[in-house]
């Protein structure tokens, strides 16, 4: 993809400065003046930004879209997930795109339960300054980080923080599972042992599965030792 889109960019450019050359030749060979030139003019400007535009737009739907096919190897293969999202990081310069790549870096260390890992990749990104569609990830992967390290005063005020965005997002497929996870590290953050059991019996029929089994294993042992 690196070499794809290097290709793309000489190519651009190529046309860019060629194209700018032949349109200067023309304006001077037909003499064009005043408003004919401002037109030849401003309509070589347009169409060398549409064109960036049109460029930029298929480039990010082809990296969507990777991402995407790489999902499946994030559960699979956590450490083959990480290396690929590495590859495209290295290239990356868009600010929200290093921001969606280096969220998911954090996630796939999650799925490793490498959490001390994570949170090192996640406060690589400053919270006033996250994306706002990426913003119920970050906070819910970092609120995990923050859990499973012992830090349950910065989780759980996370959980406070973010309880609107939360909400919103309860019933997401892509996020409930872990929503509903971190709800009851809330709950028994503060005490509420008999709360978190009702939670677990409601919650994991609904969100259990392969990736967070483990998960509810733990919050339910914890739960076992209140009694």
């Amino acid at each position: 993809m690196k070499k794809h889109h290097r290709t793309i960019r000489i190519i651009y450019f190529t046309v860019l400065i060629l194209g700018s050359f032949l349109v200067g030749v023309m304006i001077s060979a037909f003499n064009l003046e005043g408003t004919i030139r401002q037109v030849v003019y401003w309509g070589w400007i347009a169409f060398i930004l549409i064109c960036a535009l049109l460029i930029n737009f298929l480039w990010q739907k082809k990296l969507f879209r990777k991402i995407s096919d790489l999902t499946p190897t994030l559960y699979r293969d956590p450490d083959l997930y990480i290396q690929q999202i590495h590859e495209l990081l290295d290239d990356m310069r868009s600010k929200p795109l290093r921001q969606l790549l280096t969220i998911n870096h954090a996630a796939a260390l999650c799925c490793k339960k490498d959490y001390t890992a994570a949170l090192s990749m996640l406060e690589q990104i400053p919270s006033g300054k996250v994306i706002s569609v990426y913003r119920p990830v970050y906070w819910a992967d970092l609120a995990l980080t923050y859990f499973y390290l012992g830090e349950e005063e910065k989780a759980s005020q996370i959980m406070k923080d973010q309880q609107t965005t939360f909400a919103k997002w309860k019933d997401s497929k892509h996020l409930g599972g872990t929503l509903a996870v971190l709800h009851i590290f809330d709950l028994l953050s503060q005490k509420e042992f008999g709360q978190a059991q009702e939670a677990i019996d409601t919650l994991r029929p609904r969100w259990e599965d392969e990736h967070n089994a483990e998960d509810f294993d733990l919050l339910q042992k914890r739960c076992l030792l209140q009694k």
